[in-house]
């Protein structure tokens, strides 16, 4: 067996491909062959209130009616939804789409199946997301919509920089402005959705790719650079952050001292592994951090994250992966049966591995601090978005969204219409989407499930779903069935 958690990205292209190649087909994006009437359901989005005994007309891809006794047209495909809840479909605002070869050829089924009708790819190499990319769009009424950053921008010596399989070739690492300049410049044209800016940046080279985005529309989203604190970032027009990191280093009562001290290392460490040395600095300053939290300075923070509408993606599951007993968890592990053989095998073994090992006491204050931060984000109107890192650590595509849901509302005191907002309406505003998707509504976009449960009752009624449309087709319970068979026995 495999020592614990191969993050391989070993992977040859042009198979991918080949391999992909027969699924692809161009579809009619109006689809206008699809007419499904829902009658007598439930309506739940998290910004109208609950709407009961309502028709809704799907014709193509739009919701084109929701009304009491839609006289049901010739030919339109019929759903009682009696006793069942219609929400918008579900985005995972964090995904690595690349980072296992071996899950990219059904991981897209595995979102469809789960409801998840939209994702956000935060970092991999453009050789690899593009084409997924491309594959998405070529049969929207299939596939996920999918918004991509390519890779992590990063300083020198960056991060993720291939040097070992478990630090995969993720990145770009930057040395001059006038490299950011034509990196950026590069990446739009390639049609990027956002960018993400990574932890071993310059402020220098960090305010250049804020600067270059901005030229060009696009949101940044990334991690706090280690050379500088939230406020000076955020300031930037930083749109969010990925999984709170180093938000404690900022609001620790010595944070001024520890910057000095963290600017020297990166100076005087600047020769050594990137991976290395932001973990190092990691191991150092975050758990020591939360237990000196300063009030004032916490203040700070959240002020200047609602000053410059810089949003959160908590991933408060892989936050709390070692409290939430995630990789010990026989009943997670069920989830694998749909993910390829020899990886179920591997994920299994090395799952158990990493929980022998994993420390929770030792990250608990850490873990107790991330899990309060919801509820300060929720209260100073902090924009949260829903996202996972899958399949980052165990976390099988699809279902760690609901698992994420489950641990916003159980750990990070949300109540489920938060939960469910901030993965609908939220990912909606990001995109400037907000007028095709985010609720249930005449005139938007048909990605939608109908559960048989009210997930404002309990968010993890999420994971009874009867149906899921996307863009207007309909995949009822026999074809969800269906596709989940063919990717058990696939496995």
């Amino acid at each position: 067996m495999k020592l614990p958690y191969r993050y391989s990205l070993i992977f040859a292209f042009a198979f991918f491909c080949s391999c992909q190649s027969n699924q692809i087909n161009k579809s009619d994006s109006s689809n206008s062959r699809h007419v499904t009437i829902i009658q007598n359901v439930t309506i739940v989005d998290a910004v109208n209130e609950e709407r009961t005994g309502m028709d809704v007309l799907v014709e193509g891809a739009k919701i084109s009616k929701i009304e009491k006794n839609i006289a049901r047209p010739d030919g339109a495909a019929q759903l009682d939804g009696t006793g069942k809840y219609l929400i918008p479909g579900l985005w995972d605002s964090h995904v690595h789409l690349t980072f296992e070869p071996d899950l990219m050829s059904t991981m897209f089924d595995l979102f469809i199946v789960n409801g998840i009708t939209s994702v956000r790819d935060t970092g991999g190499k453009l050789h690899l997301v593009k084409p997924m990319k491309v594959q998405a769009d070529s049969d929207i009424n299939k596939y996920p919509r999918v918004k991509i950053a390519g890779p992590l921008l990063d300083g020198m010596p960056r991060v993720y920089d291939g040097s070992t399989p478990q630090i995969p070739d993720i990145s770009q690492g930057l040395n001059s402005v006038e490299e950011v300049n034509e990196k950026v410049d590069a990446l739009v044209a390639e049609g990027v959705d956002l960018l993400k800016a990574y932890e071993m940046l310059s402020p220098e080279l960090y305010k250049a790719v804020l600067a270059r985005a901005k030229k060009h529309g696009l949101k940044v989203t990334g991690h706090i650079p280690l050379s500088m604190t939230v406020q000076q970032a955020a300031a930037e027009g930083l749109a969010s952050i990925e999984h709170m990191r180093n938000l404690e280093m900022s609001m620790a009562e010595n944070a001024d001292d520890i910057l000095i001290e963290r600017k020297q290392l990166l100076q005087s460490k600047k020769d050594t592994s990137g991976y290395g040395l932001r973990s190092y600095m990691h191991n150092t300053y975050r758990h020591a951090s939360v237990k000196i939290i300063d009030e004032k300075r916490k203040q700070d923070v959240l002020q200047s994250l609602y000053d410059n509408n810089t949003w959160q993606i908590p991933t408060l599951a892989l936050v709390l992966s070692a409290q939430l007993n995630t990789f010990g968890d026989a009943q997670w592990h069920e989830t694998f049966q749909y993910i390829p053989a020899q990886m179920e095998k591997d994920w299994v073994y090395n799952a158990g591995v990493v929980a022998s090992r994993s420390s929770g006491n030792a990250n608990e204050g850490y873990m107790n601090w991330a899990s309060s931060m919801i509820r300060e984000f929720l209260d100073n109107d902090i924009g949260v978005m829903a996202g996972t890192d899958c399949p980052i650590f165990f976390l099988t595509p699809g279902f760690s969204l609901h698992r994420e849901l489950e641990t916003l509302v159980e750990k990070g005191r949300m109540t489920p219409k938060e939960a469910l907002y901030s993965a609908t309406v939220r990912p909606a505003q990001y995109f400037n989407m907000e007028d095709e998707l985010g609720t249930v509504e005449k005139g938007k976009i048909a990605d939608l499930i109908l559960l048989d449960k009210n997930p404002l009752e309990n968010i993890r009624n999420t994971t009874s779903i009867h149906a899921v449309f996307k863009n207007g087709t309909l995949y009822d319970s026999e074809k969800l069935k269906a596709m989940k068979n063919r990717l058990d026995e696939g496995s």
